[in-house]
C-alpha cells in the first residue's frame, strides 16, 4: 500500500507500466462533476470507475481483495478512512467473483486505518484487502472519488 498526495504521482510512474498512462488523464478525472461509472483509458487494461456516495460506519466483513487489478484510489471530494490488511490467514467471507474481480474477507482482529482528504490517494496490490468508504470521527459525509484499475 502507498499513500501520498496525487501532486506526487510522477515518484509513482515507474513501478508499473500502467501507471504512466493515469498521469495525463488525472486533471480530467479530478473534476467533481465528471458522472460517476465507468471510464475506459486503455481498454480493459486501464480504466477509470468515478463513485460518488456518503461514507458510513464499517460495514462487517467487507474486506476487499482484487487478483486482477491494482486499485490506485484517488479522492476528489470529502474524507474517508480506508482500512487495510494484508490477506495472508484472513478468513474468506465471499469466494472470488472472476468477471467483477473482487473476494470479501471476514474483519480482521488488527488492520492498519488510512484517512484520505481531498487531493491523495492509495494505491492497492492484489493482496492488499481494504475496506473502503468508512466515515472519519467527523462522521458520515459526502465522497467523491476515482477508483483507477490497472491490469496487474
Amino acid at each position: 500500500m502507498i499513500i501520498d498526495k496525487i501532486a506526487n504521482f510522477d515518484r509513482y510512474i515507474s513501478l508499473h507500466p500502467g501507471f504512466a498512462k493515469i498521469k495525463p488523464v488525472l486533471e480530467k478525472y479530478s473534476d467533481t462533476t465528471l458522472e460517476p461509472g465507468k471510464y475506459e483509458i486503455d481498454g480493459d487494461k486501464v480504466f477509470a470507475v468515478v463513485q460518488g456516495y456518503d461514507t458510513k460506519e464499517a460495514a462487517p466483513d467487507k474486506f476487499e481483495n482484487h487478483r486482477k487489478y491494482i486499485d490506485i484510489q484517488y479522492i476528489t471530494g470529502g474524507a474517508e478512512q480506508i482500512h487495510v490488511k494484508e490477506m495472508t490467514g484472513l478468513r474468506i467471507d465471499f469466494p472470488f467473483d472472476e468477471p467483477h474481480d473482487y473476494e470479501f474477507y471476514k474483519t480482521p482482529d488488527s488492520f492498519v486505518t488510512a484517512e484520505l482528504e481531498t487531493g491523495e490517494f492509495a494505491i492497492f496490490w492484489p493482496g492488499e484487502t481494504h475496506r473502503p468508504g468508512v466515515m472519519t470521527d467527523r462522521g458520515a459525509a459526502p465522497l467523491r472519488k476515482v477508483i483507477f484499475k490497472i491490469e496487474a
